[in-house]
C-alpha cells in the first residue's frame, strides 16, 4: 500500500486493518459479525470467506456448493454464532460462526411439492437442475433475532438473579416455621429467586444436563465433507458440543431465537433456534432488505413490487407464547431430537463403512482359496480349513494358499481389518448408539408426556400416539445394539484364537508339513491354542458374522418413495419392539449362512436391521416433527403490510427497527426506519414508519393507532452520495448514520449526520460532520461500506469501487469525540448498542 494513501489533507479516522483479495467481492454479498468483528464476503468465484477484521487473516471458506450455483443471501446471526447463506439452487446453509461447519441446511420447495422418503442410509446424491419452468425459490434475506423476553415486557433480572437454579437454591428461598410456616418467599434473599419462576423452573427442567457429554463420532474416512455435512458435524468434541448446546446459556429460556428465511417471492418461513420449523407466511413482493430488534416481537421486511414500489411487511411472532415454558420444552426438545437423530444417523453410516471396508479383506482371502479350489474334487474352503483344524492334515491347494496368499504381510493385514471392525464398530455403539437412544428417548417420552398433558386442546395439538410410534424403533435399535455388543466380544476372541492358529499354519507350511521345524513349532503352539473359539470361528464366523444381518442393507430395499409408499413398506410397516424380541429369540436359532424365516412378518431380519430401523425412526420423526410444525403455524398471525410513498430514484440504502419505549399509552408498535439515497436531489432522507403491529393491538385495545410517517431531509452539498448506513446506537427518536460521499475533484469524504437534532444550528446539523477524508490523489477510490461492531467497538469498513480491497476505520473514536462536544446533548453521555 502506498504511503500516500494516509496523508490525509483533512479529519482522519483511525486506521486499523486493509485487505487486498485476489478476486473481486459480489456485491451486495458482505456481512459484518458484530460480537467477534469477522467480515463475510462473496467473491467472483461464488465463494464466502470470512476474514478476522483487526489481522485480515482468512478465518474460514464456505466453498460453492457446484459450479453452476450461486449465493443469493448472506446474514449473520446477532451473536454471531451462525452464518446464514442462500444458495440459487432453492436450498439455504446454517454454518457455525467459528469454524465455518454446516450446521443445518434447509430447502425451499413449491406448493404441492414434498421432499421423497428415503428407505436406505446411501447420501443422497445432488440433484440435477430442474428444467425451465421447474424452477425453485431463492433465499432472498434472512431475519434472525434473539427477542428478550425481559426486556420486551420492561423488566430486568434484579441483581443477584439465580439463573437454572438448583434445588438447593429453592431450598434456601423457604422459611423455617418459625418466620414463614416452611413457605416459599414470594421474593426470597435479596430478591435472587421469585415464588413466580417455581413453575417454569419445573417445567422446563433439563434431565439430560446430568448425564455426561456426547462422544464425537469417528467417521474414519467414510465420507468427504462436501458429499454431506453430517459427516464434519461431529467429529471434534468442541463441534458435537456445539450441536447439542441448544443455544441454553445461562438466560437461555429468556429469549427466543428467530429466523426467518425470505423466498424471492414473498413466501418466509420462520424457525427456532436455526432448524425449528414454527410454519410460513407470505410478504408483499419480493424482499430486499430485514430489520429487527430484541426488544420487539416484529421482523420488518422491505419488499419492492414489480412496478419499483415498495412496502414493509411486518411479521409478529407471538413471544408470550413462543418464551412461555411449554413451548421452551417442545422447541428444545423437537431441537434434540433433530440432531440426535442426524447423530444416529450418522453412526449408522459409519458402522455400515467400518463393516464394507474391513470385511472385504476377509472375503477377498477366503476367496482366493475358493479360487483355487474351484477346479479340484475339493470340498469348499470353509470345510477345508476345519478339517486342517481337526487333523493337521494340508492339500496342495490349502498349502499353496497359506504359503503364497497369507504369509506374513497379509496375516497382519487380516489382523488389522479385523481388528478395526469389531473396535469401531464397540465404540460406535457403546460410545455413540446407546448414549445417543437414551437421549432421544427422554426428548420423545418428554413430548409424549406434554401430549398426553394438553390432549384435545390448542396448548398442545398433537396425538401421544405420534410420538409413541417413534419410541418402537429407538427399543428396537437398543435391543439390536445390546446384542451386538456381545455378538461382538464373542467374534473378536474367536478371531484372535483363529489369527493365532493361522500364525501357526504359516509357520509350519513355510518349515514345510512334518519337517523337524514344523513339528517344533507345532509342539510349543498348540498346548496354547483354544480350539473352542477356532473352530466356531471357521465353522460360523467364516462363513457369514453374526453381524451381518445386523448392519448391511436389505436385499431391494432402497431409494426413495413417497410416504404411502414408505409407511407400507415391511421394513417400516412391521417394525414393532415385542416382534424384535421374538425374532431375536429365532435368530440364535438360525445356523451361520441361513435366512431368518418367521411367517408373522414379510421380513423378520428388517426388525433387527440397523438400516432398517433407523430409517423407520427418521420416518416418525418427520411425521410427529410436521405436525408440530402445523400446529405451531396456526400461531403466527397474517403479515402486516405497509406501502410505501417514494420518490421515483429513491434506493434504500439501510433499514431498522426500534421498539417502542415502555409505558407508552398509546397503540403504539414498533418503528421502521429507512434511510434513502435520492439521486435525482442529492439527498439523504431519514424515514420513520411506526404501525400498531397485532402483539401491541391486543395490549392497547382502547383506540386504533393511525400510521403517520416521519421524515428528515439532508441535503448533499459536498459531491455524489455514493452509500450511507445507519449506526446501532440508541437515541431515542433520532438516527445516527454516516454518508460515503465522492466530490467533484474525485476526494471522498465519510460524513457523519444525526436526524432530529435539537440545540444545534440546523444548517450545520443537515450538513453534518465531516470525520475522515480519501485524497483524491490516493489509488483507493472507496465505492461502498459497512457499518458494525459492538459497544465501545464500532468500526466502518470502505470498500473500493474494483471491489478486491477494503479498510477497517474506528468509529468509536469519532463518536466519543462527538459525544464530547455535546454531539447527543444532556444526560446522554453513554451511548447504548443497537444490537
Amino acid at each position: 500500500m502506498a504511503s500516500s494513501d494516509y496523508q490525509h489533507q483533512g479529519p482522519a479516522l483511525p486506521h486499523i486493518a486493509s485487505k487486498r483479495l485476489p478476486a473481486t467481492i459480489k456485491f451486495p454479498f458482505a456481512a459484518y459479525s458484530n460480537a467477534h468483528d469477522l467480515l463475510a464476503v462473496v467473491t467472483s468465484t461464488w465463494d464466502i470467506s470470512v476474514f478476522r477484521i483487526a489481522s485480515g487473516q482468512l478465518a474460514f471458506t464456505v466453498r460453492q456448493r457446484s459450479k453452476t450455483i450461486e449465493v443469493t443471501a448472506l446474514a449473520w446471526k446477532p451473536d454471531s454464532s451462525c452464518l446464514g447463506v442462500g444458495w440459487s439452487d432453492g436450498t439455504y446453509g446454517v454454518y457455525d460462526g467459528e469454524s465455518g461447519k454446516q450446521i443445518a441446511m434447509g430447502s425451499l420447495r413449491g406448493d404441492g411439492e414434498e421432499e421423497l422418503w428415503k428407505l436406505d442410509l446411501a447420501l443422497k446424491v445432488e440433484e440435477k437442475k430442474p428444467e425451465v419452468g421447474g424452477e425453485l425459490g431463492k433465499v432472498a434475506c434472512f431475519g434472525w433475532m434473539g427477542h428478550d423476553l425481559m426486556g420486551l415486557n420492561g423488566v430486568r433480572r434484579p441483581k443477584g438473579w439465580v439463573a437454572n437454579a438448583s434445588t438447593e437454591d429453592w431450598f434456601d428461598g423457604v422459611d423455617d416455621d418459625e418466620n414463614g410456616g416452611g413457605m416459599l418467599d414470594p421474593v426470597a434473599k435479596g430478591g435472587s429467586l421469585n415464588l413466580s419462576d417455581l413453575p417454569r423452573a419445573i417445567t422446563t427442567l433439563d434431565a439430560t444436563k446430568v448425564l455426561p457429554r456426547l462422544s464425537t463420532i469417528a467417521s474414519h474416512s467414510t465420507m468427504q465433507a462436501k458429499q454431506v455435512a453430517a459427516a464434519n458435524k461431529f467429529s471434534t468434541q468442541q463441534a458435537t458440543d456445539n450441536m447439542f448446546s441448544q443455544g441454553e446459556g445461562e438466560y437461555a429460556h429468556e429469549a427466543v431465537q428467530s429466523l426467518v428465511v425470505c423466498q424471492d417471492s414473498g413466501e418466509s418461513t420462520v424457525l427456532l433456534d436455526e432448524t425449528v420449523r414454527i410454519g410460513t407466511c407470505t410478504v408483499q413482493a419480493r424482499p430486499i432488505l430485514h430489520a429487527a430488534h430484541a426488544e420487539s416481537p416484529s421482523h420488518a421486511i422491505l419488499s419492492e413490487h414489480e412496478n419499483r414500489s415498495h412496502s414493509i411487511s411486518l411479521i409478529d411472532l407471538p413471544l408470550p407464547t413462543l418464551g412461555g415454558p411449554v413451548l421452551h420444552v417442545i422447541t428444545s426438545n423437537t431441537k434434540r431430537i433433530q440432531t440426535l437423530l442426524e447423530y444416529i444417523v450418522q453412526i449408522a453410516r459409519c458402522i455400515d463403512h467400518d463393516w464394507k471396508t474391513n470385511i472385504v479383506v476377509q472375503n477377498r482371502f477366503v476367496g482366493s482359496l475358493e479360487g483355487l479350489l474351484e477346479n479340484e474334487d475339493e470340498p469348499d474352503a470353509i470345510a477345508n480349513l476345519y478339517h486342517l483344524a481337526m487333523t493337521g492334515a494340508y492339500n496342495p491347494q490349502l498349502l499353496e494358499w497359506i504359503t503364497d496368499v497369507i504369509r506374513d504381510q497379509n496375516q497382519k493385514r487380516w489382523d488389522q481389518a479385523m481388528s478395526a471392525l469389531y473396535t469401531n464398530i464397540q465404540a460406535h455403539i457403546f460410545a455413540n448408539m446407546l448414549p445417543a437412544l437414551d437421549r432421544i428417548t427422554i426428548a420423545i417420552t418428554t413430548l409424549r408426556g406434554l401430549a398426553t398433558l394438553h390432549e384435545g386442546s390448542s396448548k398442545f395439538d398433537c396425538e401421544p400416539e405420534l410420538f409413541s410410534k417413534i419410541l418402537a424403533p429407538i427399543d428396537s435399535l437398543r435391543l439390536v445394539a445390546q446384542h451386538m455388543q456381545l455378538a461382538i466380544q464373542s467374534e473378536y476372541r474367536q478371531f484372535k484364537a483363529f489369527l493365532r492358529w493361522l500364525k501357526m499354519q504359516v509357520e509350519i507350511s513355510v518349515a514345510e508339513p512334518l519337517s523337524a521345524s514344523a513339528l517344533e513349532a507345532e509342539d510349543r503352539e498348540v498346548p496354547n491354542l483354544d480350539f473352542s473359539l477356532i473352530l466356531p470361528y471357521i465353522q460360523n464366523v467364516l462363513r457369514g458374522s453374526k453381524l451381518k444381518i445386523h448392519i448391511e442393507q436389505r436385499p431391494g430395499v432402497q431409494g426413495e418413495a413417497s410416504q404411502e409408499e414408505f409407511f407400507a413398506s415391511p421394513i417400516i410397516r412391521d417394525v414393532d419392539y415385542e416382534k424384535a424380541k421374538v425374532a431375536l429369540k429365532k435368530l440364535e436359532d438360525v445356523d451361520s449362512g441361513e435366512e431368518l424365516v418367521w411367517k408373522v412378518v414379510e421380513d423378520p431380519a428388517a426388525l433387527l436391521n440397523i438400516p432398517a430401523l433407523v430409517c423407520a425412526l427418521s420416518g416418525h420423526i418427520r411425521v410427529a416433527l410436521k405436525k408440530i410444525t402445523e400446529w405451531q403455524s396456526r400461531m403466527l398471525p397474517k403479515p402486516i403490510a405497509i406501502p410505501l410513498q417514494l420518490e421515483s430514484g429513491a434506493t434504500v440504502s439501510d433499514m431498522k427497527l426500534q421498539p417502542p419505549s415502555h409505558g407508552r399509552e398509546e397503540a403504539e408498535g414498533s418503528t421502521t426506519t429507512l434511510l434513502l439515497i435520492h439521486d435525482n436531489t442529492n439527498t439523504i432522507e431519514v424515514l420513520s414508519v411506526t404501525s400498531e403491529s397485532y402483539a401491541f393491538s391486543k395490549r392497547h385495545s382502547t383506540q386504533q393507532f393511525q400510521n403517520l410517517p416521519t421524515s428528515f431531509v439532508f441535503p448533499i452539498s459536498l459531491g455524489e452520495i455514493l452509500d450511507c448506513k445507519f449506526i446501532p446506537t440508541i437515541l431515542g427518536t433520532r438516527s445516527l448514520f454516516v454518508a460515503l460521499i465522492r466530490a467533484d475533484d474525485g476526494q471522498v469524504s465519510i460524513l457523519l449526520h444525526c436526524s432530529n437534532v435539537t440545540g444545534e444550528d440546523p444548517a450545520q446539523a443537515l450538513e453534518g460532520q465531516i470525520l475522515h477524508v480519501f485524497p483524491s490523489t490516493a489509488q483507493f477510490r472507496p465505492m461502498r461500506m459497512l457499518v458494525g461492531g459492538r459497544r465501545k467497538r464500532l468500526v466502518v469498513v470502505v470498500f473500493e469501487n474494483k471491489g478486491r480491497e477494503w479498510r477497517v476505520l474506528d468509529l468509536e473514536a469519532a463518536l466519543r469525540e462527538w459525544r464530547r462536544r455535546g454531539g447527543v446533548g444532556e444526560g446522554t453521555e453513554s451511548m447504548e448498542i443497537d444490537a
